[in-house]
């Protein structure tokens, strides 16, 4: 199991990876060069990065949770805002396609992206598809080791085998 400290520690990794920021009066992510709010199915995004004051969250906000299973279909769209900003920026190259890689009998995934050239990346297992997304966008970006996110993981009491093993 993880701290609050621990995930806030996350949210505040992923945001800064994506070149996102949170406005401080109330809590809305913003993107760094145009200070927009980011939006999910016209909602506003909404983080807590301090936990003695959790953001409050309406019916017109989403709250980020990067490895909560909930927030699968959020984490995707953010993954994509962020390939397809860094692909714009010319740190990476285009991606051709990626999808999951599922062992239904073991219930875990892992997140293949295929660029084009050739050049195939592949996340670490995982039995949440919200946090194989959090650890592909820290890890593309190079900022953050992505060792220890199995803490965040739905199961984190069974093992499960890691890139190279």
């Amino acid at each position: 199991m993880y701290t609050k400290e621990q995930e806030a520690g996350l949210v505040s990794d992923l945001l800064y990876a994506m070149g996102l920021d949170v406005n401080p009066v109330d809590n809305i992510v913003i993107d760094q060069d145009t200070h927009q709010p980011l939006l999910f199915e016209f909602k506003n995004i909404k983080v807590t990065r301090n936990i003695n004051k959790p953001a409050f969250i309406s019916e017109n906000d989403i709250r980020l949770e990067p490895a909560n299973p909930k927030c699968t279909k959020l984490m995707n769209r953010l993954f994509s805002f962020f390939t397809d900003k860094e692909y714009k920026y010319g740190n990476i190259g285009n991606i051709l396609t990626f999808y999951f890689d599922d062992d239904l009998e073991k219930g875990i995934s892992s997140l293949v992206v295929k660029y084009e050239g050739g050049e195939v990346y592949r996340t670490n297992w995982y039995r949440s598809k919200a946090l194989i997304f959090t650890e592909a966008i820290l890890d593309i970006d190079g900022s953050y080791p992505i060792n220890g996110l199995e803490i965040f993981d739905v199961d984190p009491d069974v093992e499960i085998p890691r890139r190279g093993e």
